[in-house]
């Protein structure tokens, strides 16, 4: 059983409600109300509290393990000081991470965040100066997250576009021309990735930015959510990741990459062997 095959958990809110305010002492006395948030594999709430104050209560599945949720909050609490990423990344509310029984008996991990007000990527406008604001963003990431690391991070994932081959398994699934794509794709990344490995530089990373977990306001970026992904892997990955979601609908992709690849570049320099890796990890993503 892993998160990925293990039900969310299963939440009465009323109940959710009295605990959060037995647990912590600042919700003791206030009026709350809960809105479920899209999420994968977990149970995420908005709180509000008395109509004023709003903070991520974030519940995990019951198959997550607590070292990957205190490598979350090492890295919340890490880049949280960093001057170059601080303003992006989400606060740490709870002081220690509390258990929670789901209706279904199950124990789950429970963390609180503070909320940060804005618009999805995916349902935004984009132009010259919000793709930029990405690849800054990008930049200030890959080069922070050099020089943290714990244990915990060192995993195989599915999600990793730098390690498909476990999608040779599952190619009896497609046929046709969706089959023809992966079989060419899965290729690909053994001439451009697999046998270039040895020559990427190494870091944590944060492992999925996407269009839905990178919050804009104004044009800009404001915020990078969800640390659930986290994994020592290529440093590159994350740009590709992002360059996997940021392109698609483009009409004009070459506009698109060069305003965010550009843009990180000039924070966070990227090598001959990453650039030869790039785009391959791009379609490793999607495939």
């Amino acid at each position: 059983m892993s998160v990925f095959n293990s039900l969310p958990p299963k939440i009465n809110q009323i109940h959710l409600i009295n605990w959060l305010k037995d647990n912590y002492s600042f919700l003791s006395k206030k009026t709350i109300l809960l809105k479920k948030l899209n999420s994968e594999r977990d149970r995420n709430f908005l709180v509000n509290i008395s109509s004023k104050q709003k903070y991520v209560l974030k519940i995990s599945n019951p198959e997550e393990s607590r070292e990957l949720l205190n490598l979350q909050d090492y890295i919340l609490d890490n880049l949280g000081k960093r001057n170059s990423l601080k303003q992006y990344i989400p606060k740490k509310i709870h002081s220690t991470i509390k258990i929670y029984s789901d209706l279904m008996n199950r124990k789950c991990f429970v963390r609180i965040l503070d909320y940060i007000d804005g618009k999805m990527y995916a349902s935004v406008k984009h132009d010259v100066f919000l793709e930029e604001s990405l690849g800054t963003l990008l930049g200030n990431l890959s080069k922070e997250l050099q020089n943290l690391i714990k244990p915990s991070a060192f995993r195989k994932f599915a999600w990793d576009p730098s390690n498909i081959s476990w999608i040779n398994k599952e190619i009896s699934l497609f046929k046709g021309k969706n089959k023809k794509i992966i079989l060419n794709n899965l290729k690909e990344h053994n001439f451009f990735v697999k046998k270039n490995l040895k020559k990427l530089r190494f870091s944590l990373t944060h492992g999925d930015v996407n269009n839905y977990n990178l919050v804009v306001k104004k044009n800009k970026i404001l915020g990078l959510l969800d640390y659930g992904d986290m994994i020592y892997a290529p440093t590159v990955n994350d740009l590709a990741v992002s360059l996997s979601y940021a392109l698609m609908n483009k009409n004009d992709l070459y506009s698109t990459l060069k305003n965010i690849i550009v843009s990180y570049h000039k924070i966070f320099q990227i090598s001959f062997d990453e650039i030869f890796s790039l785009m391959t990890l791009v379609k490793a993503r999607l495939t």
